[in-house]
């Protein structure tokens, strides 16, 4: 990953990409998921799973799950960040600012969402 690979791209999540998205989350948190969690990951797709890629290959991910809020809010939901990774050598390069920015983007056309947590390690 020289200088000169810079440019990535936001997209969804593929089969093909799910052994590379394995392997980065393997190496950037302390969570080892199963075969449920990659499952999950291409069933909700866009805009809940989102991959950065530097020349086809994942360098970046965040995957969101969409729940009930916690508020007594009518018809609200709260989205709960499994994961937000980005390749150790890649980092402070605004990949992971990319893939947030993306996401609050595509939600915009979505029902009403109440709140984002997430648990840090």
């Amino acid at each position: 990953f020289g200088e000169a690979m810079r440019s990535f791209e936001v997209g969804n999540v593929r089969s093909k990409d799910l052994e590379e998205l394995r392997t980065l989350l393997n190496e950037c948190l302390p969570v080892l998921y199963d075969d449920s969690f990659y499952e999950m990951c291409v069933q909700l797709s866009e805009p809940f799973t989102r991959l950065a890629y530097l020349q086809d290959s994942v360098v970046g991910a965040l995957v969101i799950r969409p729940e009930p809020a916690r508020c007594q809010c009518v018809n609200a939901l709260t989205c709960y960040v499994l994961a937000l990774a980005v390749h150790p050598r890649l980092r402070r390069k605004g990949i992971a600012s990319s893939l947030l920015r993306d996401w609050i983007h595509s939600i915009k056309e979505l029902p009403a969402y109440h709140d984002v947590y997430l648990h840090v390690q």
